[in-house]
């Protein structure tokens, strides 16, 4: 926790110094937000579109490095001190000082900022401070950070194993911290640090709201992003390497963007982070979509801002389409109709068992369903086997409708700008449930969009919105928050594992992963699958003709095993590209 506390301002200030960069270049320097103008968002707003820009490109600009090089710590520190030279500059360095000069004198101030900041901040250093116990973490996150940071973009990842298809920027971000390996503890930093930053800017949402704010924006913030960090804490996502926190964060993350008052300026900062979000996970296609079009609708008199924003936002999404390239043969894995014929490329059947299989998996609740299944059981069967994920998407359904019946019925009295900073946010959150619903149903990949959806519900109903301003003012809502978090995290599925898992290091069965005060807990590779085995992960190194790689004895997860690491072994037919530059040359099947 105290890592954390410490090392999170260092990390947010570098953020937040990439992100000034890039608003500035997409507002030019001739027209830049300040203070002074009156279409202006209020110096906090402006500072969290910075920092959700300085996270886009800076995942952008990780995902160019990892193409050439492996992501060493030394490279990740070199970024974040990177903005920092760029203050020798005078333009850069006053356009800095003007953006702090200004956030300075509209400071907010007062015991319950402080209230907020402490109570939303605490519980998220503890959650990613915990044990990693995510099985999509061990299967097949872990082993892709440790192979980027190891060895940067490998040609033909797909061909060692179908999950290593599903490259993502977010991945390559946290590569740099997986380096401890096998029982290191810095996995779970990328994901922490992106829920404190989420956290600050509902301390600040909630603050405003206390103190009588009625901006949509505001309670999209404030009541989205805790939504999120709930979810998060049922199923231990905090401290694993899970791109669906991410996910879930920048969808509200957008909504937020869209609604903010004034918004035809800040729908254009939109645009660079639905490029990140579609980086992450192909479930924030709908966030890319609807940030896209709302663009479009306010391209009149700003085309520089568009064709501007619009670049940064491929310039991210190069880096990405350029991995997933040379690591599947694909631009967008695993639709085949956006692959090439390459020597590693799957084949159309390989591909479509590979989508069939996590779709089914999702429709079936975690395990796909016999294919003569009715319309009937396979609801029956996701809704017990999936409650919280059943319970997210259909409570995301029933508050659209209601929200969708009140707009019907009522007078259309708003102005149009008001209305589209309502309309936007609202549609995305339908689009992205109804999208998720159809292909993969699970509350992990719609759990942003239902939060969107909430936030609206309450900011727009008076009688809630008044009730929840007075529950802040009494700090009832941070209180229930770090209470219900606690609460949540103890009584998850999760908990009964991380018990299991400290009696076994009383017992002197797995090592100590020390208490995660000072540093996040050390990872203990056990069997994640079946934990009640209660076997601590081995693995042994194998060889097919040249090739030299880890596979798991005792369970069927690598974890962060020496890369690369192989949780089912390898293809017989399976060749190095370029033999004398071993695993760093790519990987083919041979015909």
């Amino acid at each position: 926790m105290i890592f954390y506390s410490v090392t999170f301002p260092i990390i947010a200030a570098s953020i937040l110094l990439w992100g000034i960069a890039v608003q500035r270049i997409i507002d030019g320097p001739s027209d830049p937000f300040s203070a002074s103008n009156t279409e202006t968002p209020p110096p906090c707003d402006i500072v969290f579109i910075a920092v959700w820009l300085g996270v886009s490109i800076l995942a952008g600009i990780v995902s160019f490095i990892v193409l050439f090089a492996p992501l060493s710590p030394e490279i990740s520190l070199l970024i974040i001190a990177l903005p920092a030279i760029g203050l020798i500059g005078r333009p850069y360095r006053g356009a800095v000082s003007t953006f702090l000069l200004d956030l300075l004198k509209h400071r907010p101030s007062g015991f319950r900022l402080i209230l907020l900041l402490v109570t939303l901040l605490l519980p998220i250093c503890f959650l990613g401070s915990q044990q990693t116990i995510l099985f999509d973490t061990a299967y097949y996150h872990l082993p892709l950070g440790r192979i980027f940071e190891e060895f940067g973009a490998i040609k033909g990842l797909v061909t060692l194993h179908m999950n290593f298809g599903q490259v993502s920027s977010w991945l390559v971000l946290g590569a740099p911290s997986t380096v401890g390996g096998e029982f290191g503890w810095g996995s779970s930093i990328a994901n922490t640090f992106i829920c404190m930053l989420a956290a600050v800017q509902a301390a600040f949402a909630l603050n405003r709201i206390a103190d009588g704010s009625r901006r949509l924006c505001d309670f999209i913030a404030g009541i989205g992003f805790p939504l999120i960090f709930l979810l998060a804490a049922r199923w231990g996502m905090i401290s694993s390497l899970s791109p669906d926190v991410p996910t879930m964060l920048l969808a509200v993350t957008i909504a937020w963007l869209l609604s903010l008052p004034g918004g035809h300026r800040s729908v254009f900062f939109a645009i660079p982070v639905a490029a990140f979000a579609i980086t992450i996970k192909l479930s924030a296609l709908p966030i890319g979509l609807i940030a896209g079009i709302a663009a479009l609708y306010m391209i009149r008199g700003e085309s520089r801002r568009f064709a501007v924003s619009a670049a940064i936002g491929l310039a991210i999404l190069a880096p990405f389409v350029s991995l997933s390239v040379l690591s599947t043969g694909c631009l967008v894995f695993p639709v085949s109709l956006t692959c090439f014929e390459l020597p590693w490329t799957p084949s159309a059947e390989q591909l479509a068992v590979h989508t069939e299989t996590i779709i089914d998996a999702a429709r079936g609740g975690g395990r796909a369903l016999p294919t003569d299944t009715t319309i009937v059981s396979q609801f029956l069967t996701w809704l017990s086997r999936d409650k919280s994920g059943a319970l997210i998407i259909l409570s995301g359904g029933v508050i659209s409708v209601l929200l969708a019946i009140r707009h019907a019925s009522a007078e259309k009295k708003s102005h149009s700008t008001a209305r589209m900073q309502l309309f936007t946010p609202y549609v995305l959150a339908v689009l992205g449930l109804i999208y998720i619903s159809v292909m993969a149903p699970t509350g992990r990949f719609s759990g942003g969009y239902t939060a969107v959806l909430a936030a609206i519900l309450i900011a727009t109903t008076p009688n809630l919105e008044i009730n929840f301003r007075k529950l802040i003012t009494i700090g009832l809502v941070p209180l229930s928050f770090a209470i219900g978090t606690i609460a949540i995290h103890i009584t998850a599925p999760g908990q009964a594992v991380r018990q299991m898992i400290s009696e076994q290091v009383i017992n002197g069965v797995y090592p100590d992963p020390e208490n995660g005060l000072l540093y996040p807990k050390r990872l203990i590779p056990f069997d994640i699958h079946h934990p009640e085995n209660r076997q601590l992960r081995e693995w042994t190194s194998k060889k097919i003709g040249p090739i030299i790689y880890q596979r798991p004895v005792s369970t069927g997860e690598c974890w962060a095993a020496p890369p690369p690491c192989l949780p089912q072994g390898v293809h017989p037919n399976i060749k190095y590209i370029d033999p004398d530059r071993g695993v760093r040359g790519g990987f083919y099947i041979a015909k």
